[in-house]
C-alpha cells in the first residue's frame, strides 16, 4: 500500500444543532438565569414582547396566602445588598497611627511601605520582608519596623504567623499568661482539637489552668485585620420553586415572578404579512422562527421541571409535611427510570435550582440524599445527622452522651450504624466531642 493510498472509513458521529444546544442550556438554568438570558433575547429580537397581561404582585400575593412561612416583601423589593458601614482602609488606619509616633523620616517611610503590604487578614508575610531585604533595605532597619508595625492597634496586626498573632494579643492583657503563651507556642493542634488532658500532662499544669488559658485564647481575634476586609457581595438565593403544604395537600409552584414573560408581536407579525420588500420578510421570517423556538423552549423548560419536582415532592412527601425530619434516600436515576426520561435530562432540569419550603430553601440536590447502610428501611445521612441532633440537644449537659452511647441510642431507632460512623457525622455537624461539651457545660454553671 503506498504512502498516499486513501482509506476509506464508515462511522457515526453525533452532532447537536445550535437550536438542540440553546434547547439543553435554557433546560439547566435557573430561573434568574433564565430570566436575564430572556431579557436579553428581547433586546436583539423585536418579534419578541414583554406579556403585559402578567400580574406578578398578585401571583406573588396568591402564593403568599396558601404559605404565610414566605417572606412578607413582594420579589422585586428585596434589597440589593448591604454596603459596609465604614470607607476606611486598613493601610489609612494603620498610616495615621504611624504619623503619630514622631518615628524618624526613613523607618516612618518604611512603616508607611509596610502597612500596604499586609494582607486582609492582618498579616505580614515572611516572604514579604524577604523580598524587601532582597531590595536592599537593612534588616536592623526592617526589625525596627516590623516592631513598630506590631505596636499597632488592632492587636495582632503584622504578625508573621497565627501563634505570633495570639503571642501578640497575649501580651496586652494583664495577668500572668505564661500557661495562653505556651499552649500557643506548641499546642495549637491540641488546642483546636480540645485536647486538654495531653496539653496539662505536656506543660506539667493542672487541667483548670489549661482550660482557663483556652477560655482566654478562644477570645483573641486570629485575623485582626478582618474588620477592614472589602466584604463579599450579597447574593440572594431565589427559589425556582416552592412546596406549599395546604388544606388541599402538597402543591408545586413554580417562580413564575422573577421570570419575565414574552409573546410574539402583534405588530411584527402584522408587518410581515403586508410587506413587499423580500429583505424585510427574510428578516422577520428568521426573527419569527428564533423566537417560537426560544418560546417553545421555554415551554418545554416548565413542563419537564414541573414533571420532575412533582414527583420528587411525591417521594419526600413524609417530610416536605413534617412526618420525618431528614429527606429519605433518592436517586435522580429514580425519577428518570419513573418518568421515562434520559437520566441526562434529569440532572440538567435541577441542576443549579433551589426550592423552597417551610423548613427552609435548600438546593434540590439536598433532596437527593445517598443511601447509608443496608438496612430494610432506607436510611440517608441527613436522617442520620438529624437523629444525632435531636439526641444531643436531649442530653444531660453535666453527662454528655459518647459516640459509643449515640450509637447504641440510634441503634433502638432503627439507625444502625458503627460508631465511627457517628463520630464522622457529629464532626461534620460541627457539634465537639462528649468531653467538650462537659467542659463547656459546667463552665455555663
Amino acid at each position: 500500500m503506498g504512502a498516499m493510498d486513501q482509506i476509506l472509513h464508515l462511522a457515526q458521529q453525533l452532532q447537536l444543532s445550535p437550536s438542540l444546544l440553546q434547547s439543553m442550556k435554557i433546560l439547566q438554568m435557573n430561573t434568574q438565569e433564565l430570566g436575564e438570558y430572556l431579557t436579553r433575547q428581547a433586546e436583539e429580537n423585536p418579534v419578541l414582547e414583554e406579556d403585559p397581561d402578567f400580574d406578578r404582585v398578585l401571583a406573588w400575593a396568591n402564593l403568599r396566602a396558601s404559605a404565610p412561612w414566605l417572606d412578607t416583601s413582594a420579589p422585586e423589593d428585596l434589597p440589593e445588598g448591604i454596603s459596609p458601614e465604614g470607607t476606611d482602609t486598613l493601610p489609612l488606619f494603620l498610616r495615621d497611627q504611624i504619623s503619630r509616633l514622631g518615628l524618624a523620616k526613613p523607618l516612618e517611610a518604611l512603616c508607611f511601605y509596610l502597612s500596604e503590604m499586609i494582607d486582609d487578614k492582618g498579616y505580614l508575610l515572611e516572604a514579604d520582608l524577604e523580598d524587601l531585604l532582597d531590595t536592599g533595605v537593612p534588616e536592623p532597619l526592617l526589625l525596627e519596623g516590623v516592631s513598630v508595625m506590631q505596636s499597632l492597634d488592632p492587636p495582632g496586626i503584622a504578625a508573621k504567623n497565627l501563634a505570633q498573632c495570639l503571642t501578640l494579643q497575649l501580651d496586652r492583657i494583664p495577668g500572668d499568661q505564661s500557661v495562653a503563651r505556651a499552649m500557643v507556642a506548641g499546642h495549637l493542634e491540641d488546642l483546636s482539637k480540645g485536647h486538654y488532658a495531653a496539653i496539662a500532662k505536656s506543660l506539667s499544669t493542672p487541667m483548670s489552668s489549661v482550660q482557663a488559658a483556652a477560655a482566654v485564647i478562644q477570645g483573641l481575634n486570629p485575623r485582626p485585620g478582618s474588620a477592614w476586609a472589602t466584604p463579599e457581595p450579597i447574593v440572594y438565593i431565589r427559589p425556582d420553586a416552592w412546596v406549599v403544604d395546604s388544606e388541599e395537600g402538597l402543591q408545586l409552584v413554580l417562580n413564575q415572578w422573577d421570570l419575565p414573560r414574552y409573546r410574539l408581536s402583534d405588530a411584527y407579525l402584522k408587518m410581515l404579512e403586508t410587506t413587499e420588500d423580500p429583505e424585510v420578510r427574510r428578516y422577520l421570517q428568521e426573527r419569527l422562527q428564533k423566537s417560537q423556538w426560544l418560546l417553545h423552549c421555554v415551554t418545554r423548560r416548565e413542563s419537564t421541571l414541573t414533571r420532575c419536582l412533582e414527583l420528587l415532592m411525591h417521594r419526600q412527601a413524609d417530610y416536605f409535611t413534617g412526618k420525618i425530619p431528614a429527606p429519605v434516600p433518592l436517586g435522580r436515576y429514580e425519577l428518570a427510570e419513573e418518568l421515562e426520561l434520559h437520566p441526562s435530562t434529569v440532572s440538567r432540569a435541577l441542576g443549579h435550582k433551589h426550592l423552597q419550603c417551610k423548613e427552609g430553601i435548600f438546593p434540590l440536590s439536598h433532596f437527593f440524599p445517598r443511601r447509608v447502610g443496608e438496612a430494610a428501611t432506607p436510611l440517608s445521612s441527613l436522617m442520620i445527622k438529624a437523629a444525632i441532633v435531636r439526641l444531643i440537644r436531649q442530653e444531660n449537659p453535666r453527662h454528655p452522651l459518647s459516640d459509643q452511647a449515640l450509637m447504641l441510642l440510634l441503634a433502638q431507632d432503627g439507625l444502625s450504624i458503627s460508631r465511627r460512623t457517628v463520630a464522622k457525622y457529629r464532626e461534620a455537624l460541627g457539634l465537639p466531642s462528649s468531653f467538650r461539651r462537659q467542659s463547656s457545660g459546667d463552665s455555663d454553671q
